[in-house]
């Protein structure tokens, strides 16, 4: 595997999970409810979610987008946003392509150029 794929590939892995935080943060914050504290439950049944349940994008998917124990639906905003994220992460590196790859402006090398 190239050393230059790493750096290239997690930010559009990490893509979907910043999505799925900024969904808690939407839907949390208005309703007064702790953000990095509570743990993401059911809407419909209270059941606290495993971290099989909280894989963005890919839990969706696999449980056709309803809860694990009472198959209520979720709605489709949660989803929407992590595909926006990966989106946006597609778009940007697109733009980039053939760029040195940077995190926070700090260019990211491969273990070649040490």
């Amino acid at each position: 595997m190239p050393d230059t794929f790493l750096p290239w590939f997690a930010p559009l892995l990490a893509a979907p999970f910043v999505g799925s935080f900024l969904g808690v943060l939407i839907r949390r914050l208005p309703a007064g409810r702790p953000v990095v504290l509570g743990r993401s439950a059911c809407d419909a049944c209270g059941r606290t979610l495993s971290a099989a349940d909280l894989v963005p994008l890919v839990s969706y998917l696999a449980l056709g987008g309803r809860c694990r124990t009472c198959r209520a639906p979720i709605g489709p905003a949660l989803p929407a946003i992590e595909l926006a994220a990966l989106g946006i992460a597609l778009t940007h590196r697109g733009e980039h392509a053939g760029q040195p790859i940077q995190m926070c402006g700090v260019p990211v090398h491969s273990a070649e150029s040490y």
